[in-house]
């Protein structure tokens, strides 16, 4: 399935599990997302104070995003690859949060501000 700016205010974040799902092109302020990601792409978004809590992704690509002081606490990323992704500053100059998250055979290729430690 594919989401994208003219869909993506009905998706429900809350408690989903999306699977080979394609979120392309728009931008989205807020939202609580809490949700399992397997094997979705992730393509020129901009996300801006987003609070990921718990969300699970695995075998996901993330291509050209810009998360904006948005907060991904406890999350796992499992075999995902992040290509060209910015996670800066929000408008407050507050940084986009890693808090107790982990990757695991993830590739990180001309990124900034991926700040994740690698589970052993």
């Amino acid at each position: 399935m594919i989401i994208n700016s003219d869909n993506v205010k009905k998706i429900n974040w809350e408690e989903q599990r999306f699977d080979s799902y394609e979120f392309i092109g728009f931008s989205y302020e807020g939202g609580h997302i809490d949700s399992e990601f397997k094997d979705c792409t992730f393509s020129n978004l901009d996300w801006y104070w987003g609070l990921f809590n718990m969300s699970s992704f695995v075998g996901c690509t993330f291509k050209n995003c810009t998360f904006r002081g948005t907060a991904f606490s406890g999350c796992n990323f499992e075999s995902c690859n992040f290509i060209d992704c910015v996670f800066t500053t929000d408008n407050l100059n507050s940084k986009c949060d890693f808090n107790d998250s982990k990757t695991i055979n993830c590739v990180v290729t001309n990124c900034k501000g991926f700040n994740i430690e690698q589970a052993a």
